[in-house]
């Protein structure tokens, strides 16, 4: 249902679902192999890569995706928190928690590296 729900989103928004597995052979090309064996090719401004994340594990601190979440249970929190810390200010954290910001959540971040947002993003 959810799946079905997330499509129906990205098609109103003016959004193309391509499936396959994809070679980005120009700035502004990208081939897509089909499921079904065929080949589309996109040619577009700008392509976005969305590889997703995945958790750093802390010692003694586990996920439950209630009280703890990852950034995948953070996008399933059923109400706007009062307060979020965030362990690890890199772009997902950070884009994460300016939304929860904006609704309304006092968002702290806590960063090991000398730079927010990722390496090399000013």
């Amino acid at each position: 249902k959810q799946w079905y729900q997330r499509r129906v989103a990205i098609t109103a928004g003016g959004i193309t679902s391509v499936h396959g597995t994809g070679t980005i052979v120009t700035p502004n090309q990208v081939i897509v192999k089909n499921a079904d064996g065929g080949r589309t090719t996109i040619t577009t401004k700008n392509i976005l890569i969305a590889t997703g994340s995945e958790v750093t594990p802390f010692p003694g601190i586990e996920v439950d995706e209630e009280t703890i979440v990852s950034s995948t249970g953070a996008l399933s929190l059923k109400e706007v928190p009062k307060s979020l810390t965030l362990i690890g200010a890199g772009v997902i954290g950070v884009e994460l928690g300016s939304v929860w910001q904006r609704l309304g959540a006092k968002v702290t971040a806590i960063e090991f590296l000398g730079n927010i947002g990722g390496a090399g993003i000013d």
